[in-house]
């Protein structure tokens, strides 16, 4: 134990500002990742289910009527890819979201990029940008651009289940398919 503490190991070292914007740009990087993740997985599937739901409308818009039966396990085929999908992008959408509140707690002092004022555009709120030469410029998020893109992706992929519900249960009452 004594050389523990005569040889510095074991005592942490001060944080240098050049420790500190690096680690900020690791959070930044971890943030990025994670959103790219989110975007990965959902557009990868989301075209899977366009391409399943296609499959479904080409179907039923055939000279020869689809057995109700295909499309049923055509519905419930995408409603299982649909579990996954939501899921994941939700988990990738919260790591995300976490890495971006933990770049923001580690973000340099006066920076306000993740905090201050890029906190006040990204929650709808105005700001006001001061340029060296003097001018100033008001930036608010329109109001239609106020949903969160979390919420708003969550919405489409309702509308995707919402639609094999509707095809299974069209099926299964007899309104489409022989």
């Amino acid at each position: 134990m004594l050389f523990v503490g005569f040889w510095g190991f074991g005592r942490p070292r001060a944080m240098t500002a050049e420790d500190q914007r690096a680690r900020y740009s690791a959070a930044l990087e971890l943030a990025k990742h994670d959103y790219e993740m989110a975007w990965l997985v959902f557009g990868s599937v989301f075209v899977g289910q366009t391409v399943l739901l296609g499959f479904v409308g080409f179907a039923l818009s055939a000279s020869t009527v689809p057995s109700r039966w295909l499309l049923v396990a055509a519905a419930v085929f995408g409603g299982l890819l649909w579990l996954p999908w939501f899921t994941s992008f939700q988990r990738n959408a919260a790591n995300h979201s976490f890495r971006v509140h933990q770049a923001a707690a580690m973000e340099p002092a006066g920076w306000n990029i993740l905090r201050g004022a890029g906190r006040n555009h990204a929650d709808g709120r105005q700001v006001v940008i001061r340029h060296p030469d003097g001018t100033e410029e008001c930036f608010q998020m329109p109001r239609r651009g106020r949903w969160r893109t979390r919420n708003a992706i969550s919405f489409l992929q309702f509308v995707v289940l919402g639609a094999y519900i509707a095809i299974a249960t069209a099926a299964l009452i007899g309104w489409i398919g022989k």
